[in-house]
C-alpha cells in the first residue's frame, strides 16, 4: 500500500497489504494532497513497469502526458496509456493514439477501447478511471452501475489494481454509487490547511478506524507518512464534512 499510494508508514492504519486483484475507491473534495496520492499511484506503476492504464474524463491527454514527463523519464511512460475521455467534449482527438480517444460519451466503447489498450498493454498492473463523478455525462445511474461492474469484474480477474477516483461533495446518487461499488474506500481530506485520510472500509483487510494526519516528507513534498490519529477537533469537524459517513 505504501509503495502503490506513496504513503510511509501506512502499517499505521491498514494491517496487511492490499491484494492486487481488487479495487480501491478513493475520495474526497480536490485538493493537492489528493492529487498527489494519485500522481504516486501512477508513477508507482510506470516506473516498476507496471502496465497502468489512465482512463482519464478530466484532462485531455496530452495535457496528462505533460504533466508526467515533468516527473519521470520518457522511457517509464513506456509501460503507460492514457484512454483519452475528455477531447470529445472539446470535439477534439487525442492525436498520439488515436484508437485510445472516445468519440462521444459512450460507455459500451470506453469498455472496448479499455479492452483493446489491455490487449496491447497487457495485465497484472493498475487501471485509474478519473473521474466517477464525470460519468454522470455517459448516461444514467444505471449504466454507469452495469459499466462499472463490468470494468472491475474485468480487472479484478486479470490481476489488475483498480482505482476509482471520486469527489465527495456530489449528487446523493452518485455518493450511493461509489459506496455500493467499492470493497475498499479511502477518504482524503484537508482541514486546518493539513492533509487527512481514513479507511472508511476494507473487504480482506484489518484497518484502524478513525481519522490520521498525513504529513508530507520534506525531501520532495509529494509523498507522505502518517503522522498519527487526528486530535478531537479535527474528529469532529473531518466526520461533519464527510458524505461518506
Amino acid at each position: 500500500m505504501s509503495e502503490d499510494f506513496g504513503i510511509k508508514n501506512i502499517n499505521k492504519i491498514i494491517k496487511s497489504q492490499i491484494p492486487r486483484d481488487t479495487t480501491i475507491s478513493l475520495v474526497g473534495p480536490p485538493n493537492k494532497y489528493k492529487k498527489n496520492i494519485i500522481n504516486n499511484f501512477i508513477f508507482e506503476g510506470i516506473t516498476s513497469s507496471e502496465p497502468t492504464v489512465l482512463l482519464s474524463m478530466e484532462k485531455k491527454a496530452s495535457k496528462i502526458e505533460k504533466e508526467i514527463l515533468e516527473k519521470v523519464s520518457p522511457e517509464s511512460t513506456s509501460s503507460l496509456e492514457i484512454v483519452d475521455c475528455h477531447s470529445w467534449k472539446l470535439n477534439s482527438q487525442y492525436k498520439k493514439t488515436k484508437n485510445y480517444s472516445l468519440k462521444g460519451p459512450n460507455l459500451n466503447e470506453l469498455l472496448h477501447v479499455y479492452i483493446k489498450v489491455r490487449e496491447n498493454i497487457g495485465d497484472g498492473g493498475r487501471t485509474i478511471l478519473n473521474s466517477f463523478n464525470l460519468l454522470t455525462s455517459f448516461g444514467k445511474v444505471e449504466i454507469i452501475y452495469n459499466f462499472l461492474q463490468t470494468l472491475i469484474a474485468k480487472d479484478n480477474e486479470n490481476n489488475n489494481l483498480l482505482l476509482l477516483i471520486g469527489q465527495s461533495e456530489y449528487k446523493s446518487e452518485i455518493t450511493d454509487l461509489i459506496k455500493s461499488c467499492s470493497p475498499n474506500l479511502i477518504e482524503i481530506r484537508k482541514k486546518y490547511e493539513k492533509p487527512f485520510i481514513k479507511i472508511h472500509w476494507m473487504a480482506e483487510n484489518d484497518y484502524e478506524d478513525g481519522w490520521f494526519e498525513l504529513e508530507p516528507i520534506e525531501e520532495d513534498g509529494e509523498k507522505f507518512k502518517v503522522l498519527g490519529p487526528a486530535g478531537e477537533d479535527a474528529k469532529k469537524e473531518l466526520n461533519k464534512s464527510s458524505s461518506m459517513l
